[in-house]
C-alpha cells in the first residue's frame, strides 16, 4: 500500500513554488511533506498532480 498526496488544486495558493514541482515535494521544515509522511508511517509516498 501506498500514499498519495494530492495538490487536487491547491497548488495555485502556492505558485511560483508549485510551477516546477508538487506541493508534497515542497519543505515543511527540514523534510518534504513526501518525507514527513513516509516517516511516519514507514510506507512508499508519491505525488497526484
Amino acid at each position: 500500500m501506498a500514499i498519495l498526496l494530492s495538490d487536487a488544486g491547491r497548488y495555485r495558493h502556492l505558485l511560483p513554488l508549485t510551477f516546477t514541482r508538487p506541493v508534497g515535494a515542497l519543505r515543511a521544515g527540514i523534510l518534504t511533506q513526501a518525507e514527513g509522511w513516509a516517516r511516519r508511517t514507514g510506507m512508499p509516498v508519491g505525488y497526484r498532480t
